[in-house]
């Protein structure tokens, strides 16, 4: 075990002690999330060029015509390519010794046309003794990149075998070598499913709370029969003398929110501190904002912590001594060390599965009870396998009616489209999908200018590239005008609710995905008034009936897993970001079954798959 506890210390540790990785490599790393030496291992090639492999573009066959030295430790060879003249460039007298004037080579590299020859860079040529070369795609030489992940992995203590025959060590040593790919990153899968599904397993065993349900009179609006039904579900769970792991889903406007904050209520009165964690610092503070005052009249202690709070420090340091029943936060809150006598974790509108098994805090928790809040069902594959691990609930009606007309109207008319917003005096968003210009779709940048110059009036601007407070700054100010336009990206989609916003124009909806035109479709008519959703596209598309014919989400949600799978569930990779690093749920579900029968304890491999926790 000690010598466990040596690896994962390394692999935890940062780059500056690896042989081979300068400041500036360290850079161009940093770039692509490689920080620690565990990223670096499981930073895989993108893929492996081969003698016999077909050409692809960056792939030259050539025969060499010319190389000399030009001025010192420069180095130029001159080749042929079909018939144009190819040129490359050296530094390193022992790759320009490689080559032979009037011999066959493959080189691979990033090519461009420069007039009448070819200028060929990051020039990598295949050895005779190589089967293949790895290609990472980053701009560091790909053979120090595989030679130091290959030194690493052979450090590994870990020679079990796992699955198809293989260990870890053999199946990321094969992934960086390019071996038996399928059944290596099978191995991967295989922990990462094994490790979401001990998650869910009760390991703790607790005396059962009792709770008096008159707490629940301080709730600022009365239960529908819906919540009410999803808040008794979650007080039986919290009686058990085991964790609660409960998950709640419902249309967007069907009050999540109240029955978290009804949870919450019983397990402050029972003595414990709660975590509500959201997706991003803009909804992270519009929850401190609808929950503060209700603290403040029951005398409890509430806090918010993100990235643009003032005082960051101040309140890092009291939320360690438990000054507060309540913390709201973004994800970071996750990695801190212990948080005295947390006894309910929630997670808001993350669709992340994933999270469970790399929360430390979960971990240290007094009791730990996991509350999951989704606006989409999960898809029925996922379902059936964590059906008997963790509970649920259902809202499926808005607590408002909802009055939204969904209209679609071609790019061409855009231009009488942005006229007639301009004359309406409405209050509304104008969503697109990139902040920047993608090829021939307007990004916010440019779309936020062409409207002020338009004279639009009262435009604002909000994207992911802001910093929080300006964020939250964005989204406070727009929530004073009586009209006016916040121009974004899909920031608004989650859980933000200006309730008298009445109009969204989706640009382009073909870029986005149906459950994610369902949900930004909700942050209008939040108040049950008359509201528009329009649908401003290039090309019209099978979703945009689907949204003009229904306005369930449940049936938005089934019709968007039957277009794209469950591996795309909840909009995930619009977020630009999987519930899991390896798993597929479209097509990984037997993973799933053969890990619930797996009776092994590899608690260790959980650092693989983003768990800061190292096992003692």
């Amino acid at each position: 075990m000690n010598l466990i506890n040596c690896y994962l210390k390394k692999l935890n540790s940062p780059l500056k002690d690896i042989p081979l990785i300068g400041e500036k490599r360290k850079f161009f790393l940093k770039k692509h999330g490689v920080t620690k030496v565990r990223d670096l291992i499981l930073l895989f090639p993108k893929r492996f060029i081969q003698e016999d492999a077909e050409l692809r573009e960056g792939d030259l066959c050539i025969t060499l015509l010319i190389k000399r030295k030009i001025r010192n430790k420069i180095f130029i060879v001159e080749a042929d390519f079909k018939g144009s003249l190819v040129k490359m460039v050296f530094f390193n007298i022992r790759s320009f010794n490689i080559f032979s004037v009037n011999s066959y080579y493959k080189v691979f590299g990033k090519f461009e046309k420069k007039g009448s020859f070819y200028e060929v860079k990051h020039v990598q040529v295949l050895n005779r003794s190589e089967n293949k070369i790895p290609s990472y795609n980053i701009l560091i030489p790909d053979k120090i990149l595989n030679k130091v992940a290959i030194s690493i992995i052979d450090e590994m203590p870990w020679n079990e075998k796992i699955i198809f025959d293989l260990s870890l060590k053999e199946a990321l040593k094969n992934l960086h070598l390019g071996f038996d790919l399928e059944k290596s990153m099978s191995v991967l899968k295989y922990l990462e499913a094994m490790m979401l599904i001990k998650s869910f397993e009760a390991k703790d065993f607790y005396e059962p709370l009792d709770f008096d349900l008159s707490i629940l009179k301080n709730l600022p609006f009365n239960p529908n029969d819906e919540q009410e039904n999803a808040i008794s579900n979650i007080v039986s769970d919290l009686k058990k003398n085991v964790p609660m792991k409960h998950l709640v889903f419902g249309e967007v406007g069907s009050g999540k929110t109240m029955v978290a904050l009804a949870s919450i209520l019983l397990m402050v009165q029972a003595g414990f501190s709660c975590i509500l964690l959201a997706p991003t610092a803009a909804l992270a503070k519009q929850h401190y904002d609808f929950m503060l005052p209700i603290f403040e009249k029951m005398n409890n202690t509430i806090a918010l912590l993100t990235g643009s709070v003032k005082k960051k420090k101040q309140v890092q340091e009291k939320i360690r001594q438990g000054a507060f029943d309540l913390i709201i936060s973004t994800h970071a809150v996750l990695y801190m060390e212990e948080i005295p006598n947390l006894g309910l974790l929630i997670v808001d509108e993350m669709q992340r599965f994933g999270v469970l098994q790399r929360s430390k805090l979960l971990l240290e928790a007094k009791r730990k009870n996991l509350l999951m809040l989704s606006a989409t069902p999960i898809p029925r594959s996922l379902n059936f396998i964590v059906s008997d691990l963790i509970s649920t609930s259902k809202l499926k009606s808005a607590v408002f009616k909802k009055q939204i007309k969904t209209v679609a109207v071609s790019a061409e008319g855009k231009a009488d489209l942005i006229q007639k917003i301009m004359q309406s005096g409405k209050k509304g968003y104008w969503v697109l999908p990139s902040i920047e210009d993608m090829e021939e779709n307007p990004g916010v940048l440019r779309s936020f200018e062409e409207f002020k110059e338009k004279g639009f009036e009262n435009l604002i601007l909000l994207h992911g590239k802001m910093k929080d407070s300006e964020k939250i700054d964005a989204i406070e100010d727009f929530k004073m005008l009586k009209s006016g336009i916040l121009v974004s990206t899909t920031v608004i989609e989650t859980g933000i609710d200006i309730p008298d916003a009445d109009l969204i124009i989706i640009e382009n909806p073909a870029q986005f995905g149906l459950a994610q035109l369902h949900q930004l479709r909700g942050r209008v008519g939040r108040r049950g008034q008359e509201a528009f959703c329009i649908l401003l596209y290039y090309n019209f598309s099978k979703k945009i009936n689907l949204l003009k014919k229904t306005l369930d989400g449940f049936e938005i949600a089934q019709a968007d897993l039957d277009l794209r799978g469950a591996g795309e569930y909840a909009g995930l990779r619009q977020h630009g970001e999987n519930a899991f690093m390896f798993l597929n749920l479209s097509d990984d579900i037997d993973f799933f079954n053969k890990a619930k029968k797996d009776k092994r304890v590899l608690d260790e491999f959980s650092f693989f798959f983003g768990s800061d926790e190292i096992f003692q």
